[in-house]
Order: structure tokens, then sequence, then C-alpha cells
């Protein structure tokens, strides 16, 4: 295995004692003092002795960083590192890993350090720092390094790592209301209730089945009753889909600037609370780009919330499409939600579609707070979070 090129530097430590260093010796020779040659060779011995060392710290050693598989604005989460020795018999003492953080799109990159405790032979460690991001993107990682100054800290060797990654951090996660799970309860018992009194009527017959109180006596099989003596109804085959539809229209218009970021927020937090268990929802999403997914599993999260963490709204957000995909003629019965910039009567009349029965939220005239509680974290109170948690590991 190749590993990482060491490199050494002078430290600002080291700088002063070189001054130090720098005026005995002159002082020696100007003054012909022995005593003074004497300490100024004993005092170079230092430099040599941690440059060795600082090297040897270093050799064969391995940094991978890890990070976790979604990253929310406002929700902190661990950026991790696992360090291993592969030497058999010397440890590493003193190493230090200095990584970079900030967005894509930055001047500069903030600098992380964190301290590295004692790595045994032919072992390995794990040591993190924790983050919070308070507003979407994409964001970069890196370049690293990891660095020891072991003994002195007059000389410190160090290697570069290579290991730029880009990451993507959705919309902030908040919580949703009673009032959310009401209104959305209220459109499946309207959708059941609208398939009831249209069973049997509409899609292809596939059987006979016997009669049920409560069915269509259009339905009736005539024949088959008189072959059969009992009352024969057909079964026909149903094709209209409960499952619940969500989509957000986000079109470019003046009003709704300033609730851009907290309806994202909003259906970052209704997508991640769908997205496990039973009765996955087909999803849109339309703006600059555009997303649907007729089942919202985990994995379908993942790519997701990638997508909200960059997009803006558009003018032709492509919202004819994904309505069509999602809520084909056939399937009209559909629970849908649609959380639009605009109102319903603009998108309908823009993509020529007819009205629907189910829920437009316009987030220019109604307040999304009815059903949604943005997260209350900030950076002030993480600061005090991190302190608390350092008083009570020590």
């Amino acid at each position: 295995m190749k590993y990482p090129r060491r490199h050494t530097r002078i430290t600002y430590e080291g700088l002063s004692f070189m001054s130090v260093l720098a005026f005995i010796i002159l002082g020696a020779i100007i003054r012909q003092v022995n005593l003074l040659m004497l300490l100024s060779g004993l005092m170079i011995a230092p430099f040599f002795f941690n440059w060795r060392i600082s090297m040897k710290m270093l050799e064969r050693v391995i940094g991978v960083r890890r990070l976790p598989r979604m990253i929310f604005a406002g929700s902190p989460f661990t950026v991790g590192w696992r360090l291993k020795n592969s030497r058999t018999r010397i440890p590493s003492w003193g190493l230090r890993v200095v990584d970079r953080i900030g967005r894509v799109d930055a001047k500069y990159l903030d600098r992380v350090t964190v301290l590295v405790p004692p790595i045994a032979p032919a072992a390995e460690t794990d040591v993190g720092y924790q983050c919070l991001l308070v507003k979407r993107g994409i964001y970069q990682l890196g370049p690293a390094q990891i660095s020891s100054a072991f003994p002195v800290g007059l000389i410190r060797s160090k290697i570069k790592l290579q290991n730029v990654e880009t990451f993507y951090v959705a919309p902030a996660i908040g919580r949703l209301h009673r009032s959310w799970d009401q209104m959305t309860q209220s459109l499946s018992r309207g959708e059941a209730k609208k398939q009831r009194q249209q069973r049997s009527e509409t899609g292809d017959f596939y059987a006979l089945r016997p009669w049920v109180t409560g069915d269509n006596p259009r339905q009736v099989h005539w024949r088959s009753s008189a072959r059969h003596g009992d009352l024969m109804v057909r079964q026909n085959e149903q094709q209209q889909d409960r499952r619940l539809v969500l989509i957000l229209d986000l079109a470019e218009t003046s009003q709704a600037e300033g609730d851009i970021e907290m309806t994202l927020s909003l259906m970052a937090t209704i997508f991640k609370k769908y997205s496990v268990g039973r009765g996955q929802p087909a999803v849109g999403v339309c703006g600059d780009q555009q997303w649907v997914c007729e089942h919202l599993n985990g994995i379908a999260l993942a790519a997701l919330m990638e997508v909200l963490a960059t997009i803006q709204p558009a003018e032709s957000n492509g919202f004819h499409d994904a309505w069509e995909s999602l809520v084909p003629a056939s399937a009209r019965a559909r629970s849908v939600i649609v959380i639009s910039t605009r109102s319903q009567e603009q998108a309908f009349a823009e993509a020529d579609l007819p009205t629907f029965r189910g829920k437009w939220i316009d987030v220019t005239r109604e307040d999304l707070t009815r059903y949604f509680q943005p997260p209350s974290i900030k950076p002030g109170e993480f600061l005090n979070q991190i302190a608390k948690q350092l008083e009570n590991d020590a």
C-alpha cells in the first residue's frame, strides 16, 4: 500500500526557540565564549530529535473520514475519523487531524482541529467532531491533514489527505402538528367513502362472486345466477388508488420569496415522516429541478433530500408533467395534497388541468405554522449543549 508523503515545518514555538538559539550563537561567536558554543550545540539537538520522532509518528498511518447518510440544516451531526497505525512495534503519539468544512461556493473554508489519543501498534481509533449547519445547500469537506509535533513541539510533520468530499444539507426538520394528521385522515376517509359508493361500477370485469348486501343491482349476472341458484355479481377490477400523493409546486412568485425556506422545511419534515412504514406516498417536486417517485421509501428519501437541498423556484417548473404522472385520469380517487407558492386557479390555468378535490395549500395565503412547527435550535444553543456535554464528560 502506498502511504502519503510526509512534510515538515517549523512551528511558531520552534521559531521562537530558533531566535533564542541564533542570539546565543551570535554572542558566542562575537565574545568567543566556549560555554555558549556548547550551549548552542545542546539546543540544536532537540530540533533534530523532534524532526526524526515526529516523522516516525506519521509513518504508515491511515485516516478515513465518515459522514452520516443524511444531514439536515439546524440538526447537529458528527463527522467521524478512523485512524489506523499499521506499524507493529511503535505507537503513534501526539497526532491531530485538521479538517476543513464550508459551502462549495465559499471563498474560505472553516478549519476544525481534532486531537487524537495515542494509537497502539497495529491498532485503530475513532475520533470525530460535531457540526451544526444552519443553511441548506452543497457543502465541502477537505482537504484534510494529519500531523504530529511529538515530543517537544518545535517541528511539526504532516501528511496531506486529498480526500475532498461534497455532501448535501437538506432543509431543516421541524415537527408536524396534530392538524396535519387530522387533515390527511379526513382526505383518506373521504376518498374511501367515495370508492365504496363507486365500487363495482368501473374497471375491467375479471370474476364472479356471490351477492353482498350493498352491491349495485346492475352488476348482477343473471345467467350465472340462474345456473348457481343464487345471485352472482360481476367483480370488476378497481382502478382507484387511495395512496397519498404529495406534490411540491415551487413557482417563481414575488409574494412567496420569504416563505420558500419554511415551505421546504415543511416538505422535508413530511417526506421524512412518510418514508418509513406502510402506505408510502407518491411524491412530486417541481421547481428548477423535477423529481417524481411512486413510492417514497428510505432509499428514495436520500435522493429526494439532495433535490430539496438545492432546489429553487422556477417559472416553468414541470407541474403539469408531475401531475399527469402521479395523478392519472384512472386514479383520481387518490388523496392529493399540493403545497404551492401560488393559487390553485393560477396553477391549473397555466398547466391546463381540471380542478381536483384534494387539499391545496397556498403558502402565500395560508399560515404554514398551522400544520408545522419550525426547528428552534440556534447556533448559540448548540454551543451550550456541547459545553454541557464536555462538563459531564469531565
